[in-house]
């Protein structure tokens, strides 16, 4: 996947240089120019939410999913941090509750949506 060519990795020094010139916080810089091209270069779809302002709080910076035919391959949830920068509360209880987790996918409807919340609480859903 990809243009082929190798992306190098940005160190932390890197990271805090390039996010004062351009305004932004290392986590941001870190994520846009290493974390989230490695993880497609290899083929993961990556979701980030751009402004989380209203948001529920904590949760993640990236949910990504594994390439097709990949089925040994995890989720991956990531909450990123550089320096000594550290997780709040509710950052801590999302990475908790998710790694607990087998996660489920579905499209849901407003005619099915209880069907799916009694077969969720039932263990039913596959």
């Amino acid at each position: 996947m990809g243009s082929g060519r190798r992306r190098r990795s940005l160190g932390a020094a890197s990271v805090q240089r390039i996010a004062g010139k351009r305004g932004k916080g290392p986590e941001q810089v870190w994520m846009e120019e290493t974390v989230i091209p490695a993880l497609r270069q290899i083929g993961y779809l990556v979701y980030h939410t751009w402004n989380s302002q209203n948001s529920e709080k904590g949760f993640p910076d990236l949910a990504c999913i594994p390439p097709e035919g990949r089925p040994d391959w995890p989720v991956l949830m990531l909450e990123l941090k550089v320096n000594d920068n550290v997780m709040t509360v509710e950052q801590w209880l999302w990475i908790r509750a998710l790694h607990e987790k087998t996660i489920f996918a579905s499209e849901a409807r407003p005619e099915t949506f209880h069907d799916l919340l009694r077969q969720a609480t039932n263990g039913d859903l596959t």
